[in-house]
């Protein structure tokens, strides 16, 4: 049993997320933040309506949000044409915890 338990521990252990990035540091935390969402038509229509600062150093951007004093715009592909919720997710963890990530 303990061995089972180890092993079990070592798998997850490995288990990466699912959008590549590692959660850093929390800038703030929002328990009811206010977010727009946006969705565009096509994975081009969304890169290329990003602004710069949400390309650099990001050549497989899927999603972008831009956060305000007010509240938090979240830009993603419409769901209809491409349902990523990883991407979705991790823009929600942008509205409720700011920069996290570098």
């Amino acid at each position: 049993m303990r061995s089972l338990a180890l092993l079990a521990a070592v798998l997850l252990a490995g288990c990466g997320p699912a959008d590549g990035y590692q959660f850093e540091r929390k800038e703030f935390e929002r328990a009811a933040p206010n977010i727009t969402v946006v969705t565009h038509p096509s994975l081009k229509a969304l890169r290329d309506a990003a602004p710069a600062s949400a390309k650099e150093g990001a050549a497989e951007l899927q999603a972008w949000s831009a956060i305000t004093s007010r509240g938090c715009e979240m830009h993603i592909v419409d769901p209809t044409q491409s349902y990523q919720p990883e991407w979705i997710g991790h823009e929600a963890a942008h509205c409720v915890y700011g920069r996290w990530h570098k």
